[in-house]
């Protein structure tokens, strides 16, 4: 969205950019030197901030429920993009700019906001499977994050195990999963975002008397609707009231 939003600052406009923000480094700091000329608002739309899970997973991890943070997990198996159709520019990294810039993005502006920042990343990924990506637009990718607090993130995506049409209510068995996990030295949360639902535990003293530990379960929190996971409207709703 470089060449778009560049123009579009430069007449004064605030703009709202779906991901890729660019398809490189160049084309973001192209752009976010646009912004900071103008003087208007460059937002993108990373959508996990306005929506209802997501924030509950936040307010929880900074009320010290789960005590100190201590790592971050994100697990997600999904359907291969088709060379056919509106999928044929996501597996070309020129026009999209690659995996994570089409679809981790979002988990990893999710791990920056309940986590804090990140100081390196280890990345790895297994040979493709699905021929029509090419070799250097993975069908997998492993990272590891490392905050600046001392906690530990781990990301790992891949395409290669989804039944490609497979309805919502056979998703589990089909191969579909996507869930984030916080875990604290109280306590950990697992948000099935599939399900809408989550998980809540703690760790309790067992047996009594000694240093041991077990995981107990505390509750379930459930989210229905559009908004719990992907909540496009209310994220453009607030860039327009920004």
């Amino acid at each position: 969205h470089c060449e778009m939003s560049e123009l579009f600052l430069s007449k004064g406009k605030h703009v709202f950019c779906e991901k890729p923000m660019g398809v490189n480094r160049s084309e973001m700091d192209r752009m976010l030197a646009a912004q900071r000329k103008s003087g208007r608002q460059l937002a993108i739309d990373f959508e996990m901030r306005a929506s209802s899970a997501c924030r509950r997973m936040k307010e929880i991890a900074a009320s010290g429920e789960l005590g100190g943070l201590k790592g971050i997990e994100f697990i997600h198996h999904r359907g291969g993009w088709l060379a056919e159709g509106n999928m044929i520019w996501r597996t070309d990294p020129a026009r999209s700019g690659g995996l994570y810039f089409m679809e981790p993005c979002h988990e990893v502006d999710f791990f920056r906001w309940i986590m804090g920042e990140i100081t390196h990343v280890q990345s790895f990924k297994t040979p493709n499977v699905l021929t029509q990506y090419p070799e250097n637009m993975p069908d997998n990718v492993f990272s590891h994050f490392f905050f600046e607090g001392g906690a530990i993130g781990h990301l790992s995506t891949t395409h290669s195990l989804s039944v490609f049409t497979a309805p919502l209510d056979k998703y589990d068995e089909l191969g579909h999963d996507m869930c984030f996990v916080v875990t604290g030295d109280a306590g950990a949360m697992r948000l099935d975002c599939i399900g809408e639902k989550l998980l809540v535990v703690k760790f309790a003293e067992y047996p009594k008397g000694t240093h041991g530990k077990r995981v107990e379960l505390d509750r379930f929190e459930t989210f229905k609707g559009s908004d719990s996971f992907h909540d496009i409207e209310g994220n453009r709703l607030a860039f327009l009231k920004s």
